[in-house]
């Protein structure tokens, strides 16, 4: 009588140890935020947008949620260009996306190494909180309205010590 061969990968043994490891890999890692990308940022175009290129190629710009940092000839502005620069240089740039809407730029929260990039730029005055009235960061989910009082506290420190954008040299331009 001619023996049966089965092969090892269906056996149902196996088909449960690659499940699991299947799952484990998708789950995350332990103390970081789940459904975030690791991509690696392809251009900083301002102190508070980011353009990434994903695996196909595509790029998208993304701001960062709840600030807007200085733009063109404003004071601090090249500073915070710098400084973001220098926060996603040689990580992976994790991030999730809010908002995704149809318009040319999309709206995410940022981490280089579990820090929060806009939580840094604000504290250091390289940026301010956005308006509560700006249609573009328009949220409603209590979990992102409780993000931007944390961030509004760390731009009353900001402002307190005179950092960044606020600091008198800038105050007292027109």
């Amino acid at each position: 009588m001619a023996s049966k061969r089965q092969y090892f990968f269906l056996r149902p043994s196996f088909l449960l140890f690659l499940f699991a490891v299947i799952a484990f890999y998708l789950s995350g890692v332990p103390g970081r935020p789940r459904s975030l990308l690791e991509l690696k940022p392809k251009t900083v175009n301002s102190g508070d947008t980011i353009v990434m290129r994903n695996l196909f190629g595509k790029e998208t710009a993304l701001k960062l949620l709840g600030i807007t940092a200085p733009h063109g000839q404003e004071c601090q502005s090249q500073e915070s260009l710098n400084r973001l620069q220098f926060l996603i240089k040689n990580t992976n740039l994790r991030y999730r996306i809010i908002n995704d809407t149809n318009s040319p730029v999309g709206i995410a929260i940022f981490y280089a190494d579990s820090n929060d990039i806009a939580k840094i730029l604000i504290r250091e005055g390289l940026a301010r909180v956005i308006d509560e009235n700006n249609s573009e960061h328009h949220l409603s989910f209590p979990p992102l309205n409780q993000y931007l009082i944390d961030l509004k506290q760390s731009e009353q420190a900001a402002r307190k010590n005179g950092l960044g954008i606020w600091s008198q040299s800038c105050l007292s331009k027109p």
